[in-house]
């Protein structure tokens, strides 16, 4: 996921990305696909996201 922001003081834009652990059960997307992801019950120890589309 990737966001962009102000910086509150400098007023620069940075921007940041974070890698979420997301369950794909049919094993349809790659690495690094941008894909739509919803918040589930917690599935293992670090999945709680669900993929639902690209």
């Amino acid at each position: 996921v990737k966001r962009r922001f102000r910086h509150p003081f400098y007023g620069k834009v940075i921007s940041r990305s974070k890698k979420y652990h997301a369950h794909d059960e049919k094993n349809k997307f790659k690495k690094g696909d941008l894909v739509k992801i919803i918040e589930t019950r917690p599935i293992s120890k670090l999945k709680t996201w669900e993929v639902i589309d690209k």
